[in-house]
């Protein structure tokens, strides 16, 4: 069928204030959407990375994420799949097409833990409220970017978490400046932050911030660039996870998204 440009719901805009959502999700006859990664439920988690349906319902998957300005998952699928979230596939040539709008790769990853292990291959220790304790603290040598596949994903967070993974970052940039062996890789990382200069640093706690991380390999002089951003959002204080009610007005008022297909599991 033909698919027309048209907004998803009659609700103005305006008037709505946060992005309409969509649900999608393949699901097995006895009511599974996901497997699990292992038998030891100890170590287990699940991963998307099984197929559950059939070629043509991957199409539609990518027809559908070309209709919507965001797509997201939860921590779990972007530590476990290292999904790139875009659209590869048209209905007519089964091909990635480089004129399509990509949407925006969003990620729910409260503390950050996810992210974390994506980058160190660990969830870093946390820091003493007078930080006497960073030159003891020792983070891994390594940062492996290359591991987010996605391009400049956004990754909801708290406020707090968002805070102490910028302190993380600025000692494991420290301690790249202080390695006293031969460095196979040099890292810059810049950090870009918004502050509200218009209602006196009201919401500067929940303003997007911009992280590049630039990595040079010294022997080849090779060079890449990994970008993603933090979106500050509040928490439900009683289930200790992300107000998705805020996540939604963050997304609309930061990144005028109208629009989000999640596609987790």
């Amino acid at each position: 069928s033909k698919h027309e440009t048209k907004p998803f719901d009659d609700e103005p805009r305006a008037a709505r204030r946060r992005p309409f959502i969509t649900l999608a999700y393949a699901q097995t006859l006895d009511g599974m959407i996901a497997a699990k990664t292992s038998n030891d439920e100890s170590k287990a988690t699940t991963t998307s990375n099984m197929r559950l349906s059939s070629p043509q319902s991957t199409v539609l998957t990518h027809q559908l994420r070309n209709m919507h300005d965001a797509i997201l998952v939860g921590g779990s699928t972007f530590l476990v799949d290292a999904p790139r979230l875009n659209v590869r596939l048209q209905p007519d040539t089964n091909k990635m097409d480089s004129m399509t709008q990509q949407p925006i790769p969003v990620v729910l990853d409260t503390h950050l833990n996810a992210l974390q292990q994506v980058l160190w291959g660990e969830v870093l220790p946390p820091l003493a409220a007078d930080h006497d304790d960073e030159e003891e603290l020792v983070l891994p040598q390594d940062m492996q970017v290359d591991n987010i596949r996605a391009n400049n994903p956004v990754i909801c967070c708290s406020s707090d978490a968002a805070k102490v993974f910028l302190d993380h970052l600025e000692i494991f940039q420290l301690q790249q400046t202080q390695q006293t062996k031969r460095q196979k890789i040099a890292y810059t990382i810049t950090v870009y932050k918004l502050v509200d200069e218009e209602n006196n640093h009201e919401e500067d706690l929940y303003l997007p911030i911009k992280i590049s991380v630039q990595v040079v390999e010294i022997k080849t002089q090779s060079m890449s660039t990994t970008t993603f951003t933090l979106l500050p959002c509040q928490v439900d204080q009683i289930t200790n996870s992300l107000d998705l009610r805020h996540v939604m007005s963050q997304m609309y008022n930061h990144f005028e998204v109208d629009s989000v297909m999640v596609e987790g599991g």
